[in-house]
């Protein structure tokens, strides 16, 4: 219960700040009071995360501590999940810019087995090949 009583005064906090965000900031200050509330989120996310920390640490593995291990749990899986998912969007970016990268300093008659064998690249080329074609060869998205 004193979960309840320590999360209420955060997120009505929030509540207000991205209400006044929304409905009664205009332009760059709209979105200041929605940072404001996303950091309160935020700040209200580690208390709760310390305090089943906490509980786990006080009680050990007992039948009243499983919510906040389960908390717990859930908070490293999904920030385990994002994570991976960040790195996998980087290395795909980086290959993606080293294709752009050999292209470019490829002898003419060598692109197109380069454009064979790196073909998803050249279909969906994402931001990093954008940034990289753009660089390398000096196209923008409308070619």
């Amino acid at each position: 219960m004193i979960m309840l009583y320590v999360s209420m005064p955060f997120l009505a906090a929030a509540a207000v700040l991205f209400l006044i965000g929304e409905y009664f900031a205009k332009g760059w200050d709209g979105l200041s009071f929605a940072v404001y509330g996303a950091l309160i989120l935020g700040a209200w996310a580690v208390l709760m995360l310390g305090w089943c920390a906490w509980i786990l640490l006080r009680d050990g593995l007992v039948p009243s501590s499983l919510l906040p291990g389960a908390v717990l749990v859930a908070a490293l899986a999904g920030g385990g999940l994002w994570g991976g998912s960040k790195l996998l969007e980087q290395h795909r970016c980086d290959r993606s810019a080293q294709f752009f990268a050999d292209y470019a300093q490829a002898a003419p008659a060598d692109r197109p087995g380069l454009i064979e064998k790196n073909r998803r690249f050249v279909a969906d080329p994402g931001w990093c090949g954008f940034d990289a074609a753009q660089y390398w060869l000096g196209l923008d998205k409308d070619g």
